[in-house]
């Protein structure tokens, strides 16, 4: 259809008959027409074709999508008897699901995108260095090629997605030369590359620094006694802590980042509540919360409860489940060191709804709304029972259902 006056709106024919055509070789000299039906014929040799060298076929289903969504345009354009489109826009304060793409780290970047619209989700939340890596987002390529970072910003926006947050989970505090100064950098690096995507969360870590300056290795600091635990918790916070993340904060106002989501996390300085309410106490309303349930459950806190408790510094959400199993955890208690694929851990993370049924995620996205967060749940795959694409798909289906998309209504029954 052509916008314009009334008589310039219509169809036009187009003769394909010239040599720059694809496959007009595989036909007859060029002058003669190529109807309807070799289309067909064209769009099973790509396929094939594509399948034979490993290739995604190009236009996609995507494309398909998209092509239809104009088709449905000019429709309703014809019924309207008006020019113009008619594309239905995204509500931005609805509940939503996203995926942390790095569950598929080992998958080109195109592919993991067409996944998440195949799932109809409608954000991502890409890892931009730490512990998590950067091969979907990597900000020192991003941030030194302006094409790199249009071709990405392109790639998630022609799919209808947005990026809900960059991610760096890291220890920038870690002693160790070849660990917190890499950490703080490829933070640092995020901040100034989630300026550049518009992205005004950043998730990740507080950290966690030695226990005095010449100690080696990180010192995470859990109980009283004796004297010089407390004694060292005084000093990682007083030297360590504050003073970096008030640097961190001053960089975020700079460059226009809005949130600092830290997860609670043992084995981090920030690990619960208190520790988080304490940090922004002490540096800025820039740190808030990226709530991930599955991480603290196993302390004894009570992750429905506690969401009220966080309330506004709620700034992002994973969605990720975990499970105590109270046949070890009734021996030998929840402080757990084996490694995650051990099946006699006292708990273990799990795909969203294996770890907790329906009635416990219908309070926690209930709970969400009472503290006025409608925004993205990103699931997070750390299940060592399944492939990243089987729990994504089983999370998917999980959680789609009970998802609150529409706004309350007034109450015409009260």
């Amino acid at each position: 259809m052509v916008c314009g006056s009334r008589d310039e709106q219509g169809f036009k024919t187009i003769l394909v008959t010239r040599p720059t055509h694809p496959y007009m070789a595989g036909w007859w000299p060029p002058g003669h027409m190529l109807a309807w039906e070799h289309s067909h014929t064209h769009q099973i040799y790509h396929l094939m074709d594509c399948i034979g060298s490993d290739r995604m076929p190009e236009p996609s289903l995507l494309d398909g999508l998209k092509n239809q969504a104009v088709v449905e345009a000019m429709r309703q354009s014809i019924r309207d008897n008006s020019i113009g489109h008619f594309f239905p826009k995204r509500e931005v304060n609805k509940m939503k699901l996203g995926m942390f793409t790095v569950m598929m780290s080992d998958q080109p970047l195109e592919k993991v995108l067409d996944l998440a619209v195949g799932y109809g989700m409608e954000a991502v939340e890409f890892g931009t260095g730490g512990f998590v890596g950067k091969a979907h987002c990597n900000p020192d390529e991003l941030l030194s090629d302006r094409s790199k970072l249009q071709r990405l910003k392109a790639m998630v926006a022609e799919r209808d997605l947005r990026i809900s947050a960059l991610s760096c989970h890291a220890n920038p505090l870690h002693p160790d030369d070849h660990i917190g100064p890499v950490h703080a950098a490829d933070l640092r690096k995020t901040v100034l590359l989630a300026e550049q995507l518009e992205v005004t969360r950043v998730i990740g870590f507080a950290g966690c620094p030695a226990g005095c300056e010449t100690d080696k290795m990180p010192n995470w600091v859990h109980e009283p006694w004796p004297d010089w635990f407390p004694q060292m918790l005084q000093w990682q916070w007083r030297e360590k802590l504050i003073p970096f993340w008030t640097d961190m904060v001053k960089l975020a106002r700079q460059h226009q980042v809005k949130h600092f989501c830290f997860e609670l996390h043992p084995g981090d300085m920030v690990y619960n509540p208190e520790s988080l309410f304490r940090l922004r106490e002490s540096v800025g309303q820039e740190i808030c919360c990226n709530y991930d349930a599955s991480n603290i459950e196993w302390q004894g806190i009570d992750t429905l409860a506690v969401i009220h408790e966080l309330g506004e510094t709620i700034k992002h959400v994973h969605a990720k489940d975990s499970k105590i199993y109270k046949r070890h955890s009734a021996i030998n208690g929840t402080l757990d060191p084996k490694p995650y694929d051990d099946l006699k851990r006292s708990w273990n993370f799990r795909t969203v709804g294996w770890g907790h049924g329906l009635e416990y995620w219908n309070e926690f996205v209930m709970n969400l709304r009472m503290i006025g967060y409608d925004d993205v749940l990103s699931i997070e795959h750390e299940d060592c029972l399944m492939s990243a694409r089987e729990g994504l798909g089983k999370a998917v289906q999980f959680l789609t259902p009970i998802l609150m998309k529409e706004k309350p209504g007034p109450m015409t029954w009260a």
